[in-house]
């Protein structure tokens, strides 16, 4: 049985590796190395799920444990265990994201609108930012021993018009209907120590996956971060 703990706001969250009965084990890592949680829901867990193109909680539709798959973002609160690595979930929320890292070519605040040539690939990308979008600000290195995505939230939050040209940022989204169109859910700037760190790590701490052929953005889908912004 999973260890008893007590009710928490910090969530558990991370990518699905996979599911078995009443049990979803999700991957997510430190700077340090990959780690690995479990969430057990039952009857009385609430899933949602974020629809295709908003990156507004409210939008999330109801769902449940079948429609969990891996690959899938997700984020549990509930009651944690002592050591952080089980939560018996009152409150499940996933979907399915994709990552983007690139530099800034063009800010129109007014229009709540980014234009970024692509890391790897130099592809324009077209970034929406609507009033839901969070956006967060790196102002040094990491913590070493962070876990990615509690990291990014505690980050001192950003107006779009902060953003320069020549910037780096990395920017998840939901699934569009075109690729070279997001609307930002997270959008972090001053992003390039992040991305020599990700540069950096071994192969193996990479979720246990290869090294992709998109580059910067591929690399950092597979890091998990940011997505999931629960509310």
């Amino acid at each position: 049985r999973v260890p008893r703990g007590r009710p928490t706001r910090d969530p558990v969250a991370g990518i699905v590796a996979g599911r078995e009965g009443n049990r979803i084990v999700v991957k997510f890592r430190t700077f340090a190395g990959a780690r690995e949680a479990t969430v057990e829901v039952d009857e009385q867990t609430k899933f949602r799920r974020y629809a295709p193109d908003s990156v507004k909680f409210a939008d999330a539709r109801p769902s449940r444990l079948a429609e969990v798959s891996p690959g899938d973002q997700l984020r549990a609160r509930g009651e944690k265990s002592a050591n952080g690595l089980h939560v018996r979930a009152r409150e499940v929320v996933f979907g399915t994201f994709v990552m983007k890292a690139g530099v800034v070519t063009e800010v129109d605040a007014a229009a709540g609108r980014i234009l970024v040539s692509e890391s790897g690939t130099r592809r324009p990308l077209r970034i929406a930012v609507t009033a839901a979008s969070a956006l967060k600000q790196m102002a040094g290195p990491p913590p070493m021993a962070a876990e990615l995505n509690q990291m990014l939230e505690r980050l001192p939050s950003i107006e779009l018009a902060a953003i320069r040209p020549g910037s780096t940022i990395v920017v998840s989204s939901t699934k569009g209907a075109t690729a070279d169109q997001l609307t930002a859910i997270v959008l972090l700037a001053n992003a390039e120590m992040l991305l020599r760190m990700a540069a950096a790590m071994p192969v193996e701490s990479r979720m246990g996956r290869a090294p992709a052929p998109g580059g910067d953005s591929e690399m950092l889908s597979n890091l998990g971060i940011g997505g999931l912004m629960m509310q």
